[in-house]
């Protein structure tokens, strides 16, 4: 996509793209929310980041009275999405660089993907467009955790997950140069490694000793293996070693609700690990 405002043929195109995305990620006959519309963005080939954050939360907004549906997903992705775009993702994208704790993850993305916004216009358009054309944001879960049990709804969504990563692999070959993990759920649940505080850590130890990011060839050692687990986590790992050359990057959820957030944020070195963050994004758009 070119450089410019984006158009309403542009915007419909997104959302047919983000379409066949979730037709082909959501294939789970036991979902934990069959009739939500799962939040599902699309995969490009010039997109040089992963986004990896918890589940939507509001979506679809809850004044869209979802517990009356009785329909499936697919017949209200595109205006769930659409709506979703426009009115939240696109709003947080137009306003300044916060200055604080970001308080949900729309200030998040709008704090640590800043430098991707340096060349665009205010229209919320374009910063959709730049925003989707640059990252590939995706969820651990696809939808709303409001009211099930998170893990066992996550565990749910990882079943897909390999293929999700191959198919992001095989679009964007080597181009994926950094993953930004804001979920404590990659830890414990994907990789069965350290937990978070403890990636935290060891991110900390790799900016003061090396002066870099963690990569994930860094973290795979940690990996512990697991009988238990309820989905193919051997196929998860194969799938996310094919980003082993990978920077990654661990921040705590930005929900409202997630109290360590606060203590990250305000940690000695969250200005080096963004600046590092932006460094590689200006170096590659």
């Amino acid at each position: 996509m070119k450089s410019k405002n984006i158009s309403n043929n542009e915007l419909n195109e997104l959302i047919e793209l983000s379409f066949e995305q979730a037709k082909r990620i959501c294939t789970c006959k036991d979902c934990y929310k069959e009739t939500v519309t799962p939040l599902i963005l699309p995969v490009f080939k010039q997109q040089k980041v992963i986004l990896l954050s918890e589940a939507p939360w509001n979506f679809p907004p809850s004044k869209m009275d979802i517990k009356k549906r009785c329909f499936h997903w697919e017949e209200r992705f595109r205006q769930d999405l659409k709506s979703f775009l426009y009115n939240e993702l696109g709003s947080y994208l137009t306003l300044p660089k916060p200055q604080r704790t970001p308080e949900n993850i729309f200030e998040f993305i709008n704090l640590t993907f800043h430098p991707l916004f340096r060349k665009c216009k205010p229209e919320r358009e374009e910063r959709i467009r730049t925003f989707l054309s640059s990252v590939y944001w995706t969820h651990m879960g696809k939808r709303s955790l409001k009211g099930v049990k998170k893990g066992d709804a996550i565990s749910k969504c990882l079943r897909t997950f390999p293929k999700e990563l191959r198919y992001v692999r095989k679009e964007c070959g080597n181009n994926i140069r950094l993953t930004v993990v804001c979920t404590s759920y990659f830890c414990n649940k994907f990789m069965k490694c350290l937990c978070l505080s403890a990636a935290i850590e060891l991110q900390s130890k790799i900016l003061e000793t090396e002066d870099r990011l963690l990569k994930i060839s860094d973290i795979l050692p940690f990996r512990k293996s697991s009988h238990k687990a309820k989905f193919p986590l051997e196929e998860c790992v194969e799938a996310l070693k094919l980003f082993k050359n990978c920077y990654i990057a661990f921040f705590p959820n930005p929900s409202g609700a997630n109290v360590m957030k606060e203590e990250f944020f305000n940690r000695s070195d969250i200005d080096k690990l963004l600046d590092k963050i932006y460094s590689i994004l200006q170096s590659v758009y």
